[in-house]
């Protein structure tokens, strides 16, 4: 599994451009594991390829962006995959086989901003030296009284 600390693009990925080695591949490896990049039987390259924009086209409509299969240097697609990537990495709920949760909703037109997961309510655990203590009180309160 790939997951990287960061994506920045040296350079526009899209179809119509020259992309950069490095940039594709690490946008494919990003997008493999975010869920949105199937990896070829013949294996992962550095050519730009249909599912590569196909993953992207899926990652910024599922992320309220422009849909037009493009990345570019600093720009929305790779802000909100950086956002993600944070995300993933500070929660560490990556596990081998799973894919991160990408939770984005936009709430304005400058953007897709994190939706905080809920937290799960911890119940308390049981302390034995309480419960001791409090029959202890329980049976010292009814000799008194009796």
């Amino acid at each position: 599994m790939f997951i990287a600390r960061r994506l920045k693009l040296n350079a526009t990925l899209a179809g119509d451009s020259n992309a950069d080695p490095t940039d594709t591949i690490n946008t494919k490896n990003l997008l493999k594991d975010f869920g949105y990049y199937q990896e070829p039987d013949y294996g992962m390259t550095v050519y730009l390829d249909q599912r590569l924009f196909d993953g992207i086209k899926k990652f910024q409509k599922d992320n309220n962006l422009l849909s037009d299969g493009r990345i570019n240097p600093r720009g929305p697609t790779e802000s909100v995959m950086n956002i993600n990537l944070r995300k993933v990495n500070a929660n560490q709920r990556v596990g081998l086989g799973q894919r991160p949760k990408v939770i984005l909703t936009s709430t304005d037109p400058g953007g897709p901003t994190p939706k905080p997961e809920p937290e799960p309510n911890p119940k308390p655990e049981p302390n034995p030296d309480e419960d001791l203590d409090k029959r202890i009180e329980d049976l010292g309160s009814e000799l008194i009284n009796h």
